[in-house]
């Protein structure tokens, strides 16, 4: 799977059902992947969804590696917050800033 472009809330919204159905994600990246699925659903602001989802993974990522399917997720995501972030809002995720699975 190679990494791709995140461009609106929509296309967010359809990535993130195609991963929850990927059989090659652990159930606890799945888990993420449906709480931000459920976030965007429920309008929450799309940069919003993809900080947390973001910090979740590098949670996950220290207690165990991530699946190269989310790998790839994490790394898309990374790029869509770089390209959609409003000049001068920090980028500083907290220690709570992810799910609690």
């Amino acid at each position: 799977m190679e990494k791709f472009a995140i461009s609106i809330d929509q296309e967010f919204l359809e990535i993130l059902y195609n991963y929850a159905l990927n059989p090659n994600i652990k159930d606890r990246e799945r888990k993420i992947v449906q709480l931000g699925r459920k976030e965007l659903e429920n309008k929450v602001y799309s940069l919003s969804v993809a900080n947390r989802m973001v910090a979740s993974f590098q949670r996950e990522a220290i207690s165990s590696r991530l699946s190269k399917d989310t790998s790839v997720l994490y790394n898309s995501l990374k790029d869509y917050i770089s390209k959609n972030i409003p000049l001068g809002t920090p980028r500083v995720a907290g220690i709570n800033a992810g799910y609690d699975l």
